[in-house]
Formats: structure tokens, C-alpha cells, sequence
């Protein structure tokens, strides 16, 4: 093997968050992304009934679910925007 071949094998070891993300044969809540759907106004949580467990959330409701998703340890989360009128 030649020592381009070794630096290849390696490249996605050099960072700590990589190196983290794609350990082998163990899962934790660090893996796991939270999608958070939010939507405008104060106060707002309505389930999505074909995602048990997801809701659409105000950003107030939002940023207590992440902190509890991170007490929980998953370190992750993806906001999906929710526009109040569609085009």
C-alpha cells in the first residue's frame, strides 16, 4: 500500500466530529438527528400524525425541545421551516 493509498484510508479520521459520527458497531443518542419542524407564533405544538412523536413547534416550544434533546445527548438537529402561507 502505497502511502497515498494510507493517507486515503485516513482522511476521514482527521476530525474529531467525523471521527465520532462514523465509529463502527455502536449507537448512542450523539448519532441521532432531531428534525424540528417550526412553524410561526408563541406556544404552538401540533403533532404530525404520520411521524409519531414529531411536531410542528413554535421557536419558543423549539428551544426547549433542544435542550431537552441535549440533557438527552444527541447533539444534532434539523429545522425544517414551516411557511404559513404556501406558494
Amino acid at each position: 500500500m502505497t502511502n497515498d493509498q494510507y493517507a486515503n484510508l485516513r482522511r476521514l479520521r482527521r476530525n474529531p466530529t467525523l471521527r465520532e459520527m462514523l465509529k463502527e458497531n455502536r449507537l448512542s443518542a450523539s448519532e441521532f438527528i432531531y428534525p424540528m419542524f417550526v412553524v410561526n407564533g408563541t406556544g404552538v405544538k401540533t403533532p404530525i400524525e404520520p411521524m409519531p412523536g414529531i411536531n410542528q413547534m413554535s421557536v419558543d416550544i423549539a428551544v426547549e425541545e433542544t435542550l431537552k434533546a441535549k440533557e438527552f445527548g444527541v447533539k444534532s438537529v434539523l429545522l425544517f421551516g414551516i411557511p404559513k402561507h404556501k406558494d
